[in-house]
């Protein structure tokens, strides 16, 4: 989480568009790549969890496309 939360802040921080603001980017990214699959591969509870939340996510993916496309159909 610590990761995500450092890319929220450095996006929202003013000289974000720097060369440095970018390394930092990666970093963060890369950090925040190894924790879950550390998480993933160590952990069998945090598939069970993750594969059903991502379920729950796909379902109001599929809605929201759904909805959209009948959106622009009314219109």
């Amino acid at each position: 989480m610590w990761p995500v939360i450092g890319v929220l802040l450095l996006r929202h921080a003013v000289g974000f568009a720097t060369v440095m603001g970018g390394v930092m980017l990666w970093a963060l990214a890369g950090l925040a790549l190894q924790r879950m699959s550390r998480a993933w591969w160590a952990n069998s509870r945090y598939r069970f969890t993750t594969w059903r939340l991502a379920k729950v996510m796909l379902a109001l993916l599929v809605l929201g496309v759904i909805l959209k496309i009948v959106m622009a159909g009314a219109g």
